[in-house]
């Protein structure tokens, strides 16, 4: 069976044990929609700077949204503690199943749900409010470069996922969150909003940030793919 065969394979068997994951998902998608909706207000009035609510956003669209590329299900939640995926990936690993299948089935699944998720995510943000400051050209330049970042740094999380076990991977996850944090407040404090940032770049007509991102989006995924290969061939699976 060709790689590629199996990696779909693989994101159908994802999606079929989802369950209510993808329910979740979708409540995740727009409780952060609606959230993030209000911290746009100060841009579209033409108010002052507001260091805090930059943060905020800097933050959430740092942190939130490689996490549109998993599953809200028992596998995320209660890997930490049960270690779904070092399980399931042992039992994968008693059937005809390469490392490269593997591989290259999780960064798929990863994708399948990412860019869905993504497009409803700046959707409902653009519902909201953000059609009233972008174009739908420059909505899609905006939404091109979230894409970009979400998958490069989704991929990321995946590669971490499944080269360590379930306690191991929430720490580091765990680590990475505040460092999104120190990174979204030091840059608020240096007067700089992302989003509002990136808004003035799609009303310019600027793409290079947004080619900047995709390429490096699409660089890093497949550096994540060689690199879970080679990771995956060198752990040892406990089921």
């Amino acid at each position: 069976m060709s790689v590629w065969r199996g990696a779909k394979l693989l994101v159908r068997y994802e999606w079929a044990t989802a369950g209510y994951g993808v329910i979740f998902n979708l409540v995740l998608i727009a409780f952060f929609g609606i959230a993030t909706t209000p911290l746009f207000l100060d841009l579209r009035d033409g108010d002052a700077f507001e260091p805090v609510s930059a943060g905020i956003m800097n933050f959430m669209m740092f942190a939130i949204l490689p996490c549109l590329g998993f599953f809200m299900n028992k596998t995320t939640f209660n890997g930490w503690q049960e270690d779904y995926v070092s399980s399931r990936l042992a039992a994968f690993r008693q059937l005809p199943i390469s490392y490269r299948q593997l591989a290259a089935g999780k960064l798929l699944t990863v994708m399948t749900l990412f860019v869905p998720s993504i497009v409803l995510f700046i959707g409902l943000q653009y519902a909201l409010l953000l059609n009233q400051l972008l174009s739908p050209l420059e909505m899609l330049n905006f939404l091109l470069f979230w894409m970009g970042y979400g998958v490069g740094t989704a991929v990321c999380y995946a590669f971490l996922e499944m080269t360590m076990d379930g306690k191991k991977y929430f720490a580091v996850s765990f680590v990475i969150s505040f460092l999104f944090l120190g990174v979204g407040i030091l840059i608020a404090l240096m007067n700089w909003n992302i989003m509002h940032w990136l808004i003035n770049q799609a009303n310019r007509g600027n793409w290079i940030p947004t080619a900047a991102a995709l390429a490096v989006g699409a660089i890093v995924y497949m550096s994540m793919y060689n690199l879970l290969v080679r990771s995956l061939s060198r752990r040892t699976f406990i089921g």
